[in-house]
């Protein structure tokens, strides 16, 4: 019968290391972990790799990755509340002072520049607050799903920031503004749609895999 060792541990590190955890309390806890439900699965009379494996399913079905970001979200909890009213508010805000300012400009009622550009001000506001959301999260995200949310980020901070120094009639204003119509038509939307298809296509088949 194999005997759970110094070997078995080092090997059972180097797996938890290069899984992508980046907290070094947490791979010295999952490795304690591990080692415990190894050590017993091989007392067992199991192999290394078979205890291993239960090990594996038993503490991190998902991956290790999704244990890291539960107890990132368990750890900053009252942040990230914060954080995702302030993003809501500045958006809402954000839309409202936008829609208003057209309606006022269709109208010919006074106040519409200023009130879009406290729209577009908003807007951006609220894109500062979604990129620094996502770059304290520092969640592991699909290559897809990451050129998605840049995209759209760099499409309202452009477009943003180019309606501002238009209201102010600062240079740069058209320039800036079609940069980030060009990110919105050859990166954003493609993404956007692409996604969506993707999703559209993939939904039937899990639906009929379940039935």
């Amino acid at each position: 019968m194999e005997v759970f060792n110094k070997t078995h541990v080092l090997v059972i590190e180097q797996r938890i290391k290069q899984s992508g955890l980046t907290n070094p309390q947490l791979v010295a806890d999952m490795l304690d972990h591990y080692c415990c439900v190894v050590e017993v699965e091989m007392d067992r009379g199991a192999s290394f790799e078979e205890a291993y494996q239960t090990a594996w399913k038993s503490i991190s079905p998902n991956g290790l990755v999704e244990i890291e970001n539960e107890l990132f979200f368990m750890l900053n909890f009252n942040k990230q509340i914060q954080m995702k009213k302030m993003m809501y508010l500045t958006g809402f805000l954000s839309a409202m002072f936008i829609a208003s300012g057209f309606l006022f400009r269709i109208l010919h009622w006074p106040g519409a520049l200023a009130i879009s550009f406290l729209g577009y001000a908003f807007l951006f506001l609220c894109c500062i607050i979604i990129v620094a959301n996502r770059y304290v999260n520092k969640t592991q995200t699909k290559r897809n799903d990451l050129l998605r949310f840049y995209a759209g980020s760099l499409t309202a901070l452009f477009i943003s920031v180019g309606s501002m120094f238009k209201g102010l009639h600062w240079p740069g204003a058209n320039m800036i503004t079609l940069i980030g119509f060009l990110f919105l038509v050859f990166a954003y939307l493609p993404a956007f749609f692409y996604h969506a298809y993707k999703s559209s296509i993939v939904q039937p088949n899990l639906e009929e895999i379940r039935e």
